[in-house]
């Protein structure tokens, strides 16, 4: 394998220009975030969906000792005002209702998804990189934003099956029971058949803005940090952080799109079909509320996500590269 720098004087990290290192760490990278924020990602896709928000509408957490181990009360509640934060009230409901390994569902089929996903993303992204640098400046804005919004599109269709499934199985609240994988795609396919398996990718396709967004203020945030010399891992957690709150604010509303698209409802039920059918759908029924539904949920996951695969990533790309020097 062949490892270079593709730019002598730039901050980044040497890519790899044999896409094998990329499609291993990016692979590797995404399986260790996606264990370390797998409760997070179930809190928040619920709270994006009518599942969680009805829930909440319906009750609210009476403030406690979270340590302590009596009984948790709820009481009826209508006005839709929670007390205390929604994430942290809803993680309590979670586990009093079904069981601390509901906050797992849909873990191992998240591990099948994200690892490939990750692989194929990094991969094509320093592949894309590669190829935009003959046409615009190099290591320019431009080229990090339309790398990262190919790679994402290219990388959204491919996996959309494994991503609907697994936010079937984060809505699957019933208590004390385990909504089976293939159970779940039997239930899917039986509703729309193969349509089922590719419902949000719309959406998805909106959110590749998203990201290309954060890739392009991690590229440049990189580089004024240090134009001169590597920038160590830990630092890019930190600059992957801040890039990804600001993308994900700023895009948020189509996470909340995508999960509602994803739902499973019988044809003759379904609310949500086209990106921007649901994001009206949900501005008029629920204002700007309902499209910043469980965002601080998703700040929670998505963030420590970002940094983790960032740092995981450089750094094994840093390994596997200087071992093949």
């Amino acid at each position: 394998m062949k490892f270079n720098r593709t730019h002598q004087h730039s901050n980044t990290i040497p890519m790899a220009t044999d896409p094998t290192i990329s499609f291993i760490a990016g692979g590797l990278a995404g399986g260790i975030a996606t264990i370390a924020t797998s409760p997070l990602e179930v809190i928040k896709t619920r709270l994006q969906s009518n599942v969680g928000q009805e829930v909440m509408k319906c009750y609210r957490l009476v403030p406690g000792n979270i340590l302590n181990t009596s009984p948790y009360v709820y009481q009826q509640h209508h006005n839709g005002i929670v007390a205390g934060p929604r994430f942290f009230n809803y993680a309590r409901y979670v586990i009093k209702t079904e069981g601390s390994m509901a906050l797992f569902k849909g873990l191992t089929l998240s591990l099948l998804g994200s690892m490939p996903t990750r692989a194929i993303y990094f991969t094509l992204y320093s592949n894309f990189k590669l190829f935009f640098k003959n046409f615009m400046t190099h290591n320019s804005n431009q080229i990090h934003f339309i790398s990262a919004m190919s790679a994402g599109i290219m990388t959204s269709t491919i996996t959309s099956p494994i991503w609907v499934v697994k936010t079937q199985l984060q809505l699957d609240n019933r208590p004390n029971q385990l909504l089976g994988f293939r159970q779940c795609i039997q239930m899917l396919y039986s509703k729309d058949g193969v349509r089922s398996f590719y419902r949000g990718l719309s959406a998805s396709y909106a959110g590749s803005i998203e990201t290309a967004i954060h890739f392009m203020i991690y590229e440049r945030l990189k580089e004024w940090i240090n134009v001169d010399k590597d920038v160590p891992p830990f630092q890019c957690m930190l600059v992957a952080a801040c890039s990804k709150i600001t993308a994900s604010t700023l895009c948020y509303p189509h996470e909340v799109c995508r999960t509602r698209m994803r739902q499973s409802v019988e044809p003759s039920l379904r609310k949500y079909n086209s990106f921007f059918q649901t994001l009206l759908t949900i501005w008029k029924e629920e204002g700007a509320r309902g499209l910043y539904g469980g965002m601080a949920a998703h700040q929670l996951r998505v963030v420590p996500n970002s940094a983790i695969i960032f740092f995981a990533y450089e750094a094994i790309v840093r390994t596997l590269g200087y071992m093949t020097l």
